[in-house]
């Protein structure tokens, strides 16, 4: 029988002859384990042999107590005292065996102690403060696995606690504010579920208020704000305990107002007279959301506050329409449209015959007017090239125009 001790070997400690044998476990004095290693050797009469090995390891049991705080349960921003007891149920004392305290996951103290046999250890340390809400704590023996026990299945215990919460809630982000024209958002988190309430105003002194439900993420919407205009703010936040936390006092100012958007068009934009036209002021917008107010003119002198009215012209011309859109808020956008009322595209065989006087080219006719002139009752060119002249000097409606070209 060999009997490794440590990281070393004692070997044949031990020899018997015969069938069976019996022994006293031996224990070193310095802690730090033993086992035996037993070679059962036998011979046959022609002199083969043969070896199998076992090893015979302490009675060893450990499991530590549930563990114990003094105050019981703790406050949240003191330290506690915790304690425990390693036991050992086995028959052979544990050698040097590590445990730990385990708080959230987090080691928070650890040691190595050694535990007789069928006795137990007291072991008892100090605890960080642990805060509010609930706290899981864990004692676990022989963490780095060096015993051999009969069970490993009893090496843990676990409790949770709720320290007594002296601790104001603190926030995490914020409170910060976003505003907007009339509104502004202010949003915060906090470490603990609390309740909020943000006092706001055009002074330092406040004056009004807006809570939120308790929750760890708190937002109030401010609504009916000057706009362009400072405002002050505080926010304030009570946990379940009803302490509460104020932040720091802080301003906001609003947005100025921003001038609407407008669009014109209509519908048709040309024509004979009368011309009905139908004026449209679709796409018209205010980036604010406010509600608009529509003035058209239509530069014959008649004038409608409609969204979208109609005109008719009477008289053959070009007219520019105008829309001019407003807010509430002194914010306006104009657009115009170009109307043209002419003639009406001619009907007859013949537009123009020059029976008239010799003289230069001219009216109805317009465009490239110079080299050309009426004479003898006929259209002459005076000069090289060519020349092209235009009736009426415009369109009269989609691929509608008189032209001629020498």
């Amino acid at each position: 029988m060999d009997i490794h001790h440590n990281n070393h070997i004692h070997p044949n400690a031990h020899q018997f002859t015969g069938f069976s044998a019996t022994l006293v476990g031996e224990n070193h004095d310095d802690g730090t384990g033993v086992y035996e290693e037993v070679r059962f050797i036998v011979t046959d009469t022609g002199g083969k042999n043969d070896t199998a090995r076992v090893n015979i390891f302490p009675e060893l049991d450990l499991s530590p107590s549930p563990l114990t705080l003094s105050p019981d349960p703790p406050a949240s921003n003191a330290t506690a005292q915790a304690s425990f007891r390693l036991r050992d149920s086995g028959r052979m004392p544990v050698p040097i065996t590590r445990w730990a305290l385990v708080v959230d996951g987090a080691t928070a103290a650890q040691g190595d102690t050694i535990v007789p046999a069928l006795d137990s250890v007291t072991i008892v340390r100090s605890l960080p403060p642990l805060g509010a809400g609930n706290h899981v704590l864990r004692v676990v023996a022989d963490t780095l696995g060096q015993a051999f026990e009969t069970s490993e299945t009893n090496n843990a215990t676990t409790r949770t606690v709720t320290p007594i919460d002296l601790d104001p809630p603190r926030f995490l982000t914020g409170p910060t504010a976003t505003p907007g024209t009339t509104t502004a958002l202010v949003a915060w988190t906090s470490n603990e579920t609390s309740r909020g309430a943000v006092r706001f105003g055009p002074t330092p002194a406040l004056g009004d208020s807006m809570v939120t439900a308790p929750g760890t993420a708190g937002a109030v919407t401010l609504t009916g704000l000057a706009r362009n205009a400072t405002y002050s703010y505080q926010v304030a936040i009570t946990d379940v305990t009803n302490l509460t936390t104020l932040s720091a006092p802080a301003t906001f100012t609003t947005l100025a107002n921003r001038a609407p958007v407008a669009s014109a068009g209509a519908n048709p934009a040309s024509g004979p007279p009368p011309l009905s036209v139908q004026f449209s002021s679709a796409g018209s917008s205010d980036p604010d959301g406010d509600p608009l107010a529509f003035k058209w003119t239509f530069g014959d002198g008649d004038s409608s506050a409609l969204a979208s009215p109609s005109h008719v012209y009477a008289a053959a011309g070009g007219y520019i329409a105008t829309l001019r859109v407003s807010d509430a808020f002194g914010g306006s956008d104009s657009r115009s449209v170009a109307i043209t009322v002419g003639a009406g595209f001619p009907t007859g065989p013949v537009l123009d015959n020059f029976n008239r006087a010799d003289g230069a080219l001219a009216a109805p006719w317009a465009a490239q007017l110079a080299g050309l002139r009426v004479q003898g009752n006929r259209l002459v060119q005076t000069v090289s090239g060519w020349n092209t002249v235009i009736w009426n000097g415009a369109t009269f409606g989609a691929d509608q125009e008189v032209y001629v070209t020498l």
